[in-house]
């Protein structure tokens, strides 16, 4: 078995070529520090980016709020927005948005007496219809059965709770 040889051409390199081909070795590792460093700086930089949206879109349900108006606060394309949102919460901005108002309207449900119409305008939707809708499809119930089933609970837990008073009552008499 031979030896394994590798031959180079022979050239013979002035040394005006051997200076700019190691000024421009110089400027493209500069690049490539330059690069990682912002990559590394938008890295840090998208979460604050990204929780400040979220602030956003908690704060403003009653808005019409889209992708192109969050992705200029986050200072990103609405393409990159979209993206960076849905690997950070596992969903796109427009469901998260529909989550958060289904949410908030869960809640005013169970803590006020307000219409569902009126429920309707507090979380962003002009149509109590809607609302509905996209309610039924989050919770598979109306807003109106949520609400009656939650002040069904709310009663049969006072009807506990007095029972209870009750028989602690005819207990402690007794003894």
């Amino acid at each position: 078995m031979g030896a394994f040889s590798c031959s180079v051409p022979s050239r013979d390199y002035a040394e005006p070529q051997m200076l700019l081909a190691s000024q421009i070795l110089a400027h493209l590792i500069g690049l490539c520090i330059k690069l990682k460093r912002s990559a590394n700086a938008e890295r840090l930089e998208t979460p604050k980016r990204g929780a400040l949206t979220l602030e956003y879109m908690k704060s403003h349900l009653a808005e019409d709020l889209d992708v192109e108006k969050l992705a200029s606060m986050a200072g990103l394309s609405p393409s990159r927005f979209q993206a960076l949102f849905r690997t950070l919460h596992g969903m796109s901005p427009c469901r998260y948005l529909k989550c958060l108002r289904v949410h908030r309207a869960a809640r005013l449900l169970d803590t006020t007496n307000l219409a569902i119409k009126d429920i309707a305008g507090e979380v962003g939707y002009q149509d109590a219809l809607y609302l509905s809708r996209v309610f039924r499809q989050v919770n598979e119930q109306s807003p109106s059965a949520f609400r009656d089933r939650l002040r069904r609970r709310r009663a049969d837990r006072v009807d506990l709770q007095a029972t209870t008073y009750r028989s602690w009552q005819v207990l402690h008499k007794n003894a």
